[in-house]
Formats: C-alpha cells, sequence, structure tokens
C-alpha cells in the first residue's frame, strides 16, 4: 500500500513540475511491470536499456588535486599547473593525472553534450550521474544535456569523500544526513525539480566515524525511500568493501539493489616500484572480489580511461585485465552481481578532450567482450540491461 500511495503521489509531480521532471524518478507499480518517470512522463524500465551505471557529465573535481599538493608538498610537475589540455601536454596530463588545475573539472556543458551524444551513437540509452554534493557540477545544464541528446541520465543525491564535505558535514548526525537526501528527493536536487533516482555515497581513506554515520544514513534513506545504492569505497586501510558490506547489512539494506563502486581498483598491484622489481606483482586476484559479492552486493568495474600518476610511483590496472576480471566472474557465474561504467570524471579522460569517453565502454569494452572474447549476449545482456534495470527499479 505505502508503494501504491507513493506512485499516486508521483505521478502526480509532473503536473506541478512540468518540464522540471528531467532525470528518472524510478518506482515499482503494483501491480504490473517497473515503470521510470522520465521528463514528466512515464516509460517501462525495460526502456533503460544499455546502461551505463558510473559516470560524470558535469562535475567539479578541484578536490583530487589540493589532495595531491597535499601528499606530494613541494612536487615539480613537468606541466605547468594552469595550463590547458593541448595536444602537446595531452600525453604527460594522461599519465600524471593530477598535474593540472583544468583536467579536474567537467565544466563545458557544449563538449559535455557531445560526450553523451556520442555514448548515445554508439549504442548506450542510460546513464547515471553520479556527480554528488562535494563534486557535484551545475544541474541544470546536465538537465539540458538530457533533453537535447535524449539519453535517460539518472541524478543520484548523497554526499562525497570527508575531503569534499561542505561545512555543515562536519557536525552532523545521522538523522542531518538524512534529511538532506529525502529533501533532494522530495524536493529535487538543490531545489530544481531535478529528483534523484539513486543515493550515492563516498567513503575516504582512513574512514573517519562521521563518515560511517554518513554510510548508515544513506543506507536507512535508501531503506526509507526505496532508491537504490551506490557506495565509493575507501582504497587504504579502513573503509574498504567488505566493510562497507558489513555496516549496510547491519541496517538490512537490500543487497541486491546496492553497489560498491571502483572494483576494479581491488584486482592487482597499483605501484610501479612492485611491478617493475617483482614480476610475481603481474596479474590479477579475485580474491578479495569473491569475498565482497559473496555478501550479496553488486559490484561496479570501471573499464577506465586513463587515470595513472606515473611521476609519483602510481598505476591504474589497465583496461584488458580489467576485462579478464568480468570474463572471469562471468564464467564463474557471477554476471548478476555486475554492473560496468567508464567512471569518466576528468576532461583527460573524455573524447573531445583527448581520450576515450564515454565510449571506452561502448566501442572497447562490450564488443572486446562479444566478438573477441566470445562471452554471450544473454551475459551482456544480463549485466549491461537486467541487472541496472532491476538495480534502478523501485
Amino acid at each position: 500500500m505505502k508503494r501504491y500511495i507513493l506512485k499516486r503521489l508521483l505521478f502526480a509531480v509532473p503536473t506541478i513540475l512540468g518540464s522540471m521532471m528531467v532525470v528518472f524518478l524510478i518506482i515499482r507499480s503494483i501491480p504490473g511491470d517497473p515503470v521510470a518517470m522520465k521528463f514528466g512522463k512515464s516509460a517501462t524500465v525495460q526502456e533503460l536499456g544499455f546502461t551505463d551505471m558510473h559516470e560524470h557529465i558535469l562535475m567539479k573535481g578541484r578536490i583530487f588535486r589540493e589532495q595531491f599538493k597535499e601528499e606530494h608538498p613541494g612536487f615539480k610537475e613537468t606541466v605547468g599547473e594552469d595550463e590547458k589540455n593541448t595536444l602537446e601536454n595531452i600525453g604527460i596530463i594522461r599519465r600524471n593525472n593530477m598535474f593540472t588545475w583544468d583536467t579536474q573539472d567537467l565544466d563545458d556543458p557544449a563538449v559535455m553534450e557531445k560526450e553523451v551524444a556520442d555514448f548515445k551513437a554508439a549504442g548506450g540509452r542510460s546513464l547515471v550521474e553520479m556527480s554528488v554534493p562535494g563534486i557535484r557540477g551545475d544541474i541544470r545544464a546536465v538537465k539540458t544535456i538530457a533533453q537535447n541528446t535524449g539519453v535517460n541520465v539518472i541524478g543520484t543525491t548523497g554526499i562525497y569523500i570527508y575531503e569534499s564535505w561542505p561545512e555543515w558535514c562536519h557536525e552532523a548526525e545521522i538523522k542531518d544526513f538524512m534529511n538532506f537526501m529525502k529533501q533532494e528527493i522530495e524536493e529535487g536536487i538543490e531545489g530544481t525539480g531535478i529528483r534523484p533516482g539513486m543515493i550515492k555515497v563516498g567513503i575516504s581513506s582512513g574512514f573517519r566515524p562521521r563518515e560511517e554515520l554518513l554510510l548508515r544514513a544513506a543506507a536507512r534513506t535508501a531503506n526509507e525511500t526505496g532508491l537504490s545504492l551506490t557506495v565509493h569505497p575507501c582504497f587504504t586501510m579502513g573503509g574498504g568493501p567488505l566493510e562497507i558490506a558489513k555496516i549496510l547489512k547491519e541496517e538490512n539494506v537490500d543487497m541486491e539493489r546496492t553497489v560498491i563502486a571502483h572494483m576494479g581498483a581491488f584486482l592487482g598491484e597499483g605501484s610501479l616500484k612492485t611491478l617493475i622489481t617483482n614480476q610475481k606483482s603481474w596479474g590479477i586476484s579475485l580474491d578479495y572480489l569473491h569475498r565482497v559479492l559473496d555478501t550479496g552486493v553488486n559490484i561496479c568495474i570501471e573499464i577506465c580511461n586513463t587515470s595513472d600518476r606515473e611521476a609519483t610511483g602510481s598505476a591504474s590496472i589497465p583496461g584488458w585485465m580489467r576485462l579478464a576480471a568480468v570474463y572471469q566472474l562471468i564464467q564463474e557465474e557471477y554476471a548478476a552481481q555486475l554492473v560496468l561504467a567508464t567512471d569518466t570524471c576528468a576532461k583527460h579522460m573524455a573524447r573531445y578532450y583527448g581520450g576515450e569517453g564515454y565510449g571506452r565502454l561502448t566501442r572497447f569494452a562490450i564488443p572486446t567482450l562479444r566478438d573477441i572474447v566470445g562471452v554471450s549476449p544473454y551475459a551482456i545482456n544480463q549485466i549491461m540491461v537486467k541487472n541496472p534495470a532491476r538495480i534502478l527499479a523501485y
């Protein structure tokens, strides 16, 4: 009955908001098929189609270079920090992604509209925009991009990692975090009427006590509202995927509709020194991913554009190795818990700035799995269509 009442209320929203309804607000009708609210119109979640589950269209990434400068005081970059991306420096920036301020931001709506249109031209139909407060860009411009391209953009509410928090978060309790997210769910993102279709929160290095409050708040908000949840995990000690899954289970979250992002980062060694001096460190291990998957949660593996930091001794797991993990997990019958993305989150990753953009998924990952490796259309449909529809529907 609660969901039926919610459905009736939500169908009244387009009358009030008109064209302000931009991103999906996905609900489960009783009885009948799951439906999605898009631009004030209803659509079955089957219309989501091929869905990229973790992207950024417009975002502010200044926090990442600020963190880099704190971690490496006095470091001398080989590219001026105020330089724009050019043909002369893009190779250096792609291998040292924290060298300049400009590349951290996706801030040109005209360029990013071309990126989203390119995603659609290559077969994409829907994507989840993960830029929550802390890195969120111009949500109204995202609305325009969604309208102009016809791509189904699902927005998110939540809070990003501790280092990006607005001031009020540092004294917030669970109820305060919940009130913020529920307000955006009920009134629209930043009061625009553009309603989120998912919750996303980030955990930073060390997993501070107040970040645990945020995680529990997100879990409880998901339980109360029916929205699904994505969690950005910590990549060092504390706040990792297994700890996150444990807390989510304590909060009785529906793990089948919860995603832990960036799991490709846990596949292998990221230290250049270790990789170069110890050949046994080459390759990937799925042991940790198995342990996370066995909690029942979904995982997202981003077939990333280049995001290395070679000058400070760090390298990301390359795309083909990430696909090797996807292939093996499919063979081990984990396909029902996998979703994919590119996590394009900086200029140097975008196609129109010298990277590959969202097309890294549609033009490399899926064709490689399907045409070169021989993964079945059924498994690909499970990962790219059925899993996102199940996770996003409510």
